[in-house]
């Protein structure tokens, strides 16, 4: 039966490739686009989980740029027992960088600027930007001097000791830090906290947010319990817990997106399978009722039919994993949006073609079952 799975299958090769088309589509765009999706969120993941700080900002306050505090909630901050290190920060978003408007480059428009206060964060890592890995960290009496990303020098070609330009403004790079994991949502321009005042029109006494850092890490979750409960409506403290919480759900919810628009696009395929198979059971009807003649059973038609959308589907399933991680290295080499094709990802992604082509070739395979020997032959 085998050999006559595969005969019935290369008889007639254009129907079949057009209907193993049908399928890698649905594959390939499953592979290329959820492993974009789990690419960002291992990713994601494992870049919050690196940060030993928490972020204080306006209650209710979606992001530290969204966030205006007055300083004076620095000592209020550094008198909550628990609390080791309190730095005020300043977060924005440049209009313009190395001349070119921020919405015209998909890059840029990822680019946060954030000011610091070289004097409390000098001495701790507070987050992983600004683990300075080439020239040096800011200094009190810094003026226009910024560090940057390794992404960033990597993208405009910078280096220490060369300028760049945010808002119009020139400033010389003395510092380039390397993350622990790149990601091009998390590029991030350093300036003293007096620079980002200038870039981002704050008077002295108001910033966007402040870093926390707690004397023990593993106390982190009852410290930010202890702040929001004592500034509740005020302040709001969030750990990098929280905000890998928040994009494991988000990023949950874009992964089911992908699943539905590469589920349509595998759903035409599988129309395109009963269609081929249909047409296929058709043309072939006097050849079934030779067969039943000769002692098959309606089973033994079934299983063959099923049989052949099997390989159709198993064919289209290997051409898309192998079209979709093409794919999806192309978008990584392109855009440095990372990816993760794992072997759970390429098991989904097979069995969503064989269920698809077991579907779709479940009623001709009935159809072709039921036909009597007698019927089948003398049909024309």
């Amino acid at each position: 039966m085998i050999g006559l799975v595969f005969s019935n299958v290369l008889r007639n090769k254009r129907r079949s490739f057009l209907t193993v088309l049908g399928i890698l589509i649905g594959v390939a765009a499953i592979i290329s686009l959820v492993s974009i999706s789990l690419g960002i969120a291992e990713r994601s993941t494992s870049m919050l989980s690196s940060f030993q700080s928490m972020y204080v900002m306006k209650s209710s306050s979606i992001m530290p740029s969204m966030s205006t505090l007055d300083i004076s909630y620095q000592n209020k901050l550094k008198s909550i027992p628990g609390v080791k290190v309190v730095t005020p920060e300043i977060w924005g978003n440049a209009q313009n960088i190395g001349g070119v408007d921020t919405q015209s480059n998909q890059l840029a428009r990822f680019i946060f600027v954030i000011g610091i206060d070289p004097v409390t964060s000098n001495n701790y890592d507070i987050a992983p930007y600004y683990t300075v890995m080439k020239g040096r960290k800011l200094t009190a009496n810094d003026r226009k001097s910024v560090v940057i990303g390794s992404q960033i020098a990597d993208q405009y070609n910078l280096f220490v000791g060369t300028t760049m330009m945010i808002n119009g403004i020139t400033y010389q790079v003395v510092g380039i830090y390397e993350t622990k994991v790149k990601s091009p949502m998390f590029n991030v321009v350093i300036v003293t906290i007096d620079e980002a005042r200038i870039l981002f029109n704050f008077n002295d006494n108001t910033v966007t947010n402040f870093a926390v850092l707690p004397i023990n890490p593993m106390g982190m979750r009852d410290l930010k319990d202890r702040i929001n409960e004592r500034y509740n409506g005020v302040l709001e403290a969030m750990n990098m817990q929280d905000a890998s919480d928040a994009t494991a759900g988000f990023l949950g919810s874009l992964n089911l997106a992908l699943w539905v628009v590469s589920g349509i696009a595998g759903f035409v395929g599988g129309i395109g399978v009963m269609n081929t198979m249909l047409m296929s059971v058709m043309e072939r009807i006097q050849e079934f009722g030779v067969l039943k003649a000769i002692g098959w059973r309606n089973r033994d038609v079934f299983v063959m039919i099923i049989l052949e959308g099997f390989v159709l589907g198993i064919v289209g399933a290997l051409i898309g994993i192998i079209f979709g991680n093409f794919v999806s290295n192309l978008a990584v080499s392109f855009t440095n949006i990372p990816s993760k094709i794992d072997i759970q990802l390429i098991g989904q992604a097979t069995l969503f073609a064989v269920t698809l082509s077991l579907v779709g070739s479940s009623y001709p395979a009935y159809k072709a079952s039921r036909m009597s020997p007698v019927e089948a032959v003398t049909k024309r």
